[in-house]
């Protein structure tokens, strides 16, 4: 099975060297775990590699996003942004082919049935691209996802969360799922620097 790199560093030696090719992944986290820096080191690693990438964005404005980036020290000047209501994706990526696209956010249509979330997954393979969907996740919750549905659809599932142990909070990453892959279901301690996501190699059961 062909795999593409991540672009977050740490990361593609949880998932046999990369994401593989045209999988779907939803990315799931409570505000402020980095989901958007995850998605953004991910488009930026394609732009890198010749790749078209585009972020579809329901919540957050180009202008912000790119204010995010520049932050970091990245360079969001060449990534396409698609900026959209959830009734118009269908129409708005109609006949187009991306190599990447990070959708921001599953909660923004989290009114979906079980079918039309399904249909709208269907869409997006249909582009032939490997695509990050950003979901927003409750603190507590049993669900991998705010519609709770999106975690049996997608190829893959990655949680992000920050928890809190004596008086100290870490950030842990848990690849929960990835079809064609052998993963480690462990959690893994990473880091939201100024130069964006850091992973580091040590678990935490």
């Amino acid at each position: 099975m062909e795999r593409i790199k991540s672009g977050v560093p740490g990361f593609d030696g949880l998932v046999d060297g990369g994401l593989p090719k045209g999988f779907i992944v939803l990315v799931s986290g409570a505000p402020g775990t980095g989901k958007t820096i995850f998605g953004l080191h991910f488009l930026l690693e394609g732009i890198r590699n010749g790749e078209r990438c585009v972020y579809i964005t329901y919540s957050q404005s180009p202008k912000d996003i790119r204010d995010q980036g520049a932050v970091l020290g990245w360079d969001l000047s060449t990534l396409e942004f698609v900026e959209l209501r959830p009734e118009e994706f269908e129409e708005s990526l109609a006949g187009k082919r991306y190599d990447r696209i990070v959708l921001d956010s599953l909660s923004s249509v989290a009114v979906m049935t079980r079918d039309s979330l399904g249909r709208f997954i269907s869409k997006v393979k249909e582009i032939g691209c490997t695509a990050l969907l950003i979901s927003e996740l409750p603190k507590e919750t049993q669900w991998l996802s705010r519609d709770t549905i999106s975690e049996f659809l997608c190829d893959g599932v990655i949680v992000l969360k920050s928890v809190e142990a004596a008086g100290d909070v870490k950030n842990m990453l848990k690849v929960e799922k990835m079809r064609s892959t052998k993963i480690d279901h462990k959690s893994f301690i990473y880091n939201l620097t100024g130069k964006g996501f850091e992973l580091k190699t040590y678990k935490v059961s």
